[in-house]
């Protein structure tokens, strides 16, 4: 796969869904080179500027380039579970669950709202949020709706998935 450097219109699409998360894109990419990938998909990466600096010498067309934030669609960003991860810590649209609910989480359930052990304020239905565990650590990608808090793509999808 070919890769090249995020544009500033792809940037800002990024930074908006940070901010849709409640964190802080800017702070993420600060130091590190963003590129994205030439495929039938515009998948988005993080790398170190020696990383990029490599590639561009040796002329490979590696499958991944560094860690994986998400991918553009349609002028939307969609967060993956590395991108979620790195939002976590400073985020402002999260619910933190107790350990039991942290199972089922990463399972693939979706959390009922009486379950949550604390919520940010502010949040709405459509909202999308970061579902954390009681230490903070991040689960998985939300949306509220309702009465539940959607699971939209959650860390146990790397077992699920595997084969």
């Amino acid at each position: 796969m070919r890769f090249r450097a995020v544009s500033r219109r792809e940037r800002k699409v990024i930074l908006r869904a940070g901010r849709e998360f409640g964190g802080d894109f800017e702070k993420v990419l600060q130091d590190r080179v963003s590129v994205v990938s030439l495929g039938d998909r515009r998948e988005v990466f993080i790398t170190n500027k020696d990383t990029y600096e490599v590639l561009e010498k040796i002329k490979v067309n590696p499958y991944f380039l560094g860690l994986y934030l998400g991918e553009i669609r349609d002028k939307k960003f969609l967060l993956g579970l590395e991108g979620g991860s790195l939002l976590a810590p400073d985020s402002t649209r999260k619910v933190a669950v107790d350990d039991a609910v942290e199972q089922l989480v990463l399972y693939g359930r979706d959390v009922f709202i009486n379950s949550i052990r604390e919520a940010y304020p502010g949040m709405k239905k459509g909202d999308r949020c970061l579902i954390v565990n009681r230490r903070g650590e991040f689960l998985a990608v939300g949306r509220v709706e309702g009465k539940i808090i959607k699971n939209l793509l959650d860390r146990g999808w790397y077992l699920r998935k595997g084969e």
